[in-house]
């Protein structure tokens, strides 16, 4: 049963990070740049397997050989990490032994961060760094966030409703009309492109709106989360003009 609710947000690294000129990491589920950045991917304790995959784009004008290695930021003792690039490796290996060769300008669909909660929830970080023939100068990052929850997105599905952020676009304010359970605890984040919170909302279970003044924003792509209980459970982006 799946219960994976996909949240994706780009997060910068660093302003130091080193930048491929060679390389670029799309995410799978909707081709979105993420060099560098985050995706993160919520999901429930009793799930099996959490597949993540990824697009390594060869931006040269040659034929290159990449490599993936794994760095293990943060894991939740007893869960495991593993990837799948010329092959799938097990949890204790850190990098490739092999290269995957992509022509110049094409895109390889390989890569897979998976993920194994084994019943432990919890937040693990594990970054992913693909380079070219060992050539670390030349290399591109993607960490890959998972957040595991003790309770299933389908077990507090009866306990809320939202409706989507209006008016969108939007410039000053921005509404929310929601319904929740008494026993409930919910809250709408907004999240600029960088992944930075820049406004939250705690929903009043005695109202069935909430209301956002976005007038000290700037004009851009956000997103906004619904939190039930501490899980996300819609996300959706906003237009600020």
């Amino acid at each position: 049963m799946n219960k994976i609710l996909l949240l994706t947000t780009l997060l910068l690294f660093s302003i130091f990070e080193l930048q491929s000129q060679s390389l670029m990491v799309l995410n799978a589920e909707d081709k979105s740049d993420v060099s560098n950045g985050t995706l993160i991917r919520i999901g429930s304790y009793d799930e099996s397997t959490i597949e993540v995959g990824a697009y390594v784009k060869n931006t040269s004008g040659a034929t290159i050989n990449v490599w993936v290695k794994k760095y293990t930021n943060e894991i939740v003792s007893g869960s495991e990490a593993y990837f799948c690039w010329d092959g799938c490796y097990g949890s204790s290996t850190n990098s490739s032994t092999n290269y995957l060769s992509v022509a110049a300008g094409d895109t390889i669909k390989a890569f897979s961060g998976d993920f194994k909660p084994n019943g432990l929830s919890g937040i693990s970080n594990i970054k992913y760094t693909f380079y070219i023939d060992h050539q670390t100068t030349d290399s591109v990052s993607v960490n890959i966030q998972y957040n595991i929850s003790v309770t299933g997105i389908n077990d507090i599905k009866d306990q809320y409703q939202i409706s989507s952020a209006y008016p969108n676009p939007a410039t000053s304010v921005v509404y929310f009309n929601y319904t929740i359970s008494g026993n409930t605890d919910g809250k709408i984040i907004i999240y600029d492109i960088v992944g930075k919170k820049v406004k939250e909302l705690i929903t009043d279970k005695n109202s069935t709106q909430a209301r956002a003044d976005i007038s000290q924003l700037n004009p851009g792509l956000y997103l906004w989360t619904f939190e039930v209980n501490g899980i996300s459970v819609k996300t959706e982006k906003l237009l600020i003009k």
